[in-house]
């Protein structure tokens, strides 16, 4: 569909693009890609059928039928590692039988491919990659030389970062002018992104919520598949999926240790301090380089059971998933004679303090310590990683390294210089803009469409700089 100019601020050659949206978000995509890509042509994409313009899940479905009666030729669509790669990091498909598995990939696989060599867009805009099906529509555009634009918000309030799985993207114009407020903000003891705001806010409440909608999820989603005759949508059945393997009878109750500061402050061993993360997620899921290290909950384990005898290992719970955690888990954690449980709704920057290092997989605490001059953990790169403070591990890496490191970082007082490098190389990556991804974004608040034209100017002056706009284009 032709799209007129929003705002008539801008003139542009026409472009194609195709939006991955979902019903929730479709009108917040959809308005960006308008003030972000005026005057193109615009279609939506999507597994969702009331929101697809392009045929997606009935392409699928007709692949599936295929499939059902003869193996679907791979033609070299897709080789064996890159299946194994695409499976071994979705949440749905993982959960599947290997055979199944592959059924369902390469039937998506067949139907993203076609529409993207009939539709031939210039640009694809998406969400960070969260799923296969965002993970194809990613693969196939490197193949056809179509640019693939995600999205996702970041911890920096008021900004967010274009990435596909979680690399690192360089703004061609990074707002250098915010390196000393973001460095004020976030060395704040009581800075919290505006995610976790919301989280710990009515804790019990939200707690109860979480549970209840989990417990909910189990037959609400598989009567979506029934009703709506779409019993492989992607959305329904992970979340039926997922939501089985977390529910539980009880509402959860609270894993920590009130008396965790006083035991914190006893030990005479180096302090590791793991915030667990969210998972399933992509920033776990997508942002892992190893594949191995996605398997969370075992790495969790497996890293407590290697190292407990050399350090205090003190685990806090994010405050923004309490609740939604697999069967006994919480038990299990506050069984642990091997760790310290730090009371969910502690303020993740109070146990830094009391900390030596910090161990992540992508989260943001890791940042927050590493400006801190804390020792920092990691099963991968982070995007927001640069400096000496990062130390990469695998399973199988000696206490001594560990211990090492943290002599070094303890011993080596952060200076404002590398604090202020810190700053910059996260600043790099940032474009303006508050990403909405709570379904809150609404077409009739002011304040949603105005962020909105902020966020599309901030990626539109970035592809200009990167000449990725017909030299036609002109701003008025």
């Amino acid at each position: 569909m032709n799209n007129s100019n929003p705002g008539n601020c801008y003139y542009t050659a026409k472009y194609s693009v195709i939006c991955y949206v979902r019903p929730w978000h479709e009108e917040q995509m959809k308005n960006f890609c308008r003030f972000a890509f005026p005057l193109s042509n615009i279609f939506n994409i999507s597994e969702h059928r009331k929101v697809d313009q392009l045929g997606l899940s009935k392409r699928y479905y007709e692949y599936l039928q295929k499939s059902n009666k003869q193996a679907l030729n791979n033609d070299d669509l897709l080789t064996n590692d890159l299946m194994s790669d695409f499976i071994g990091r979705c949440r749905l498909l993982r959960s599947l039988a290997r055979k199944n598995a592959e059924k369902h990939l390469l039937a998506m696989a067949h139907a993203v491919s076609d529409i993207l060599q009939e539709v031939k867009p210039n640009y694809l805009l998406s969400l960070t990659v969260d799923s296969y099906i965002m993970d194809l529509f990613r693969h196939f555009c490197k193949i056809y030389n179509i640019k693939f634009i995600g999205l996702v918000p970041t911890f920096v309030n008021g900004y967010y970062r274009v990435t596909e799985r979680g690399e690192p993207t360089l703004n061609a114009i990074p707002d250098k002018d915010a390196i000393k407020i973001i460095k004020t903000e976030l060395l704040k003891e009581s800075y919290t992104p505006a995610f976790i705001d919301k989280a710990i806010s009515n804790q019990k409440i939200i707690v109860l919520k979480r549970w209840g909608s989990s417990f909910l999820r189990v037959p609400l989603f598989g009567i979506k598949r029934l009703l709506y005759n779409d019993f492989y949508n992607y959305y329904y059945w992970v979340s039926q999926i997922v939501a089985r393997q977390f529910t539980t009878l009880l509402p959860p109750k609270e894993p920590g240790d009130n008396l965790w500061e006083l035991k914190i402050r006893k030990s005479d061993k180096p302090i590791i301090y793991i915030p667990l993360q969210m998972f399933p997620e992509c920033t776990v899921d997508y942002w892992c380089e190893d594949i191995k290290a996605i398997d969370f909950y075992t790495v969790l384990d497996n890293f407590i059971s290697a190292y407990y005898k050399d350090f205090t290992i003190i685990v806090k719970e994010h405050p923004g998933v309490m609740g939604y955690r697999p069967k006994r888990f919480y038990k299990r954690l506050k069984d642990d004679k091997k760790i310290i449980v730090i009371p969910t709704f502690v303020k993740s920057n109070n146990v830094l303090d009391l900390s030596d290092a910090v161990l992540i997989w992508t989260g943001s605490v890791g940042f927050e310590a590493a400006l801190r001059g804390k020792a920092v953990f990691t099963f991968c790169r982070p995007y927001y990683a640069s400096g000496e403070r990062f130390y990469n591990i695998v399973h199988n890496t000696k206490s001594i390294e560990l211990k090492e490191h943290i002599g070094k970082c303890k011993s080596s007082t952060i200076s404002v210089k590398e604090q202020d490098h810190l700053i910059s190389s996260l600043v790099s990556q940032l474009f303006k803009g508050t990403f909405l991804i709570d379904g809150t974004w609404s077409k009739d608040k002011l304040i949603d469409i105005e962020n909105t034209k902020i966020m599309a100017q901030s990626l539109r002056n970035h592809l200009k700089r990167l000449r990725t706009f017909s030299s036609k284009e002109y701003i008025h």
